[in-house]
């Protein structure tokens, strides 16, 4: 056998050396990778959290919103009648009865104590006098923004209307006729609390007795438990 050269005896210190240089090299060029996730990981989560935040205020207004939406308060303010004249005539199968024409307009304001806007609109408004309806009026639909007052008027009219056997308890005056009356009608409104998804609606029913008199032009005011 040959005597080892002394050359030999490094070449496992060489290899180590080699191996560690390779192993530092490698961890060197991964380091920054690793640090380059992290960074995207951490604006990756810090944007999803962002959107939560967002999404959970916008949660809260639409909740608040539904939250705080009310009924729309009612007054009816007064009617006044401008006609009220009674005759004789036939109906449209030409039976003989009296006939009752009403001319006259009412009003009443409407307050709107939610957050949101409202459309307000109404069933027919009538003058009921022994089940019959002596005069009728609608509302015209509009919208009504948050938290404020509104006035409106609505015309109540009926011509001709028999009156077949109720014509007979009629009182007369020595200046006209008194019918006693009963004013009767619905309000409807209603909100859109989240755009067209969530809707509230709400129906106040009102009925005022009023007596109408073919004498009296002036306005018929209604105290606030009349209605």
């Amino acid at each position: 056998m040959f005597p080892a050269k002394p050359t030999s005896r490094f070449i496992p210190f060489a290899l180590a050396f080699l191996l560690l240089t390779f192993t530092v090299l490698v961890t060197a060029n991964e380091d920054p990778v690793v640090g380059a996730d992290t960074g995207e990981d951490d604006d990756g989560l810090k944007e999803l959290t962002a959107i939560d935040e967002q999404e959970g205020q916008e949660h809260d207004q639409h909740q608040q919103g539904f939250d705080q939406q009310k009924e729309a308060e009612i007054t009816v303010k007064s009617l006044t009648v401008s006609n009220l004249h009674i005759g004789k005539g036939t109906d449209f199968s030409g039976v003989p009865t009296k006939m009752l024409t009403v001319n006259g307009s009412l009003r009443m304001s409407i307050y709107n104590p939610a957050t949101v806007g409202i459309h307000v609109s109404s069933t027919p408004i009538k003058l009921i006098y022994s089940e019959i309806a002596i005069a009728t009026g609608q509302l015209k639909k509009y919208y009504q923004p948050r938290k404020s007052h509104r006035t409106v008027s609505v015309t109540v009219e009926g011509n001709k209307v028999p009156l077949y056997g109720a014509g007979s308890n009629l009182v007369f005056s020595q200046t006209g006729v008194v019918v006693p009356s009963t004013l009767k009608f619905e309000i409807q409104s209603q909100g859109n609390v989240v755009g067209k998804l969530v809707k509230t609606k709400y129906r106040k029913h009102i009925s005022c007795p009023v007596v109408l008199d073919s004498s009296n032009s002036k306005p018929i005011k209604f105290k606030k438990n009349t209605c």
